[in-house]
């Protein structure tokens, strides 16, 4: 009992020593100071000058003023509809197409083979998988893999890893919703 006493004291002692002779600054960090080299402020008028910059930019004309004034008079989603429409019109402008799942309808006896990186959800029916000797398909949904012949969960993303044979084949007449490259066979 008392070399217990003795060593709840000896770390309660050790505990308070650390408290008072530790550094404050290894709690803070660096030790760097608000306002100094290493942490500059910088002024309102920067910020609003780069916040004007910006929206010249997005409403195609100079913008002076105050915006935290109100200056610009743009309404945030106004702002945002601006920045969505500049978005898809750079992306139509470089040939650049925003990746969306394709609906397939299938029937019983087809094989859904996909290229590397497609995905595929099982919306109805039923499928079982074609996988290839490097492996199965990637369940990503229930964090598995899904080897050959195996049933296919339906509402699950499964995703094609490779280009060699790997993909669906239909044991009953469904629908898929796939995103990538595919051919259907048979």
């Amino acid at each position: 009992m008392k070399r217990r006493h003795k060593m709840v004291i000896g770390l309660m002692i050790f505990f308070i020593a650390g408290i008072l002779f530790f550094p404050l600054e290894w709690v803070h960090g660096t030790g760097v100071e608000p306002g100094t080299q290493g942490d500059p402020l910088v002024s309102k008028s920067y910020v609003d000058k780069r916040i004007n910059e910006i929206l010249s930019l997005v409403q195609g004309k100079p913008v002076t003023g105050n915006p935290s004034d109100g200056a610009g008079n743009i309404d945030i989603d106004d702002l945002l509809e601006q920045v969505d429409l500049m978005i898809q019109f750079r992306m139509k402008e470089a040939g650049i197409t925003a990746p969306s799942y394709e609906t397939v309808e299938v029937k019983k006896g087809q094989q859904i083979v996909g290229n590397q990186g497609t995905e595929m959800i099982l919306r109805s029916g039923k499928a079982k998988a074609m996988a290839s000797t490097s492996g199965g398909l990637q369940n990503v949904t229930a964090g598995a893999d899904i080897a050959q012949d195996q049933q296919i969960p339906q509402y699950h993303l499964i995703i094609i890893p490779r280009s060699d044979g790997r993909g669906f084949e239909m044991t009953a007449d469904g629908w898929l919703m796939i995103r990538g490259e595919y051919q259907v066979q048979k």
